[in-house]
């Protein structure tokens, strides 16, 4: 079965004593002169970018005050059933049976109800 293995180049290979001196050998000073006034230049365009963040903020306001903001991003909403706890699940139970039990009762007194109202129709017309 092939995978995926990383092979060494054997021209990079190097001995330990060869890592050693290496490790041991000073950088250029040169490159370190640059690298500090490549860093000092950073540094010095991040000051100004915090010291002028006011007033850009400032312009930005000025310039946007008639501007409706950005429409929200769409959020995706999950279709399917919501996952409920067991006891939002019991409670949700126990109120559909209450209400199957309230129509039930309900619809029995209207029918009786009717039932009666006919029964007392019946008896006035039969005079």
């Amino acid at each position: 079965m092939a995978t995926n293995k990383r092979i060494t180049n054997r021209a990079k290979v190097r001995s330990a004593k060869e890592l050693a001196r290496q490790a041991v050998e000073t950088p250029q000073p040169r490159r370190l002169k640059d690298k500090a006034k490549d860093l000092e230049g950073k540094l010095h365009r991040l000051e100004v970018e915090i010291a002028a963040s006011s007033r850009i903020y400032g312009e930005t306001r000025r310039r946007s005050r008639d501007e409706l903001p950005p429409p929200e991003p769409s959020r995706k909403i999950r279709s399917g059933p919501k996952r409920l706890t067991h006891a939002q699940t019991r409670e949700k139970r126990r109120t559909f049976y209450m209400q199957v039990l309230e129509f039930a009762v309900t619809a029995l007194l209207f029918v009786g109800a009717c039932a009666w109202l006919y029964q007392w129709w019946l008896s006035r017309t039969a005079i």
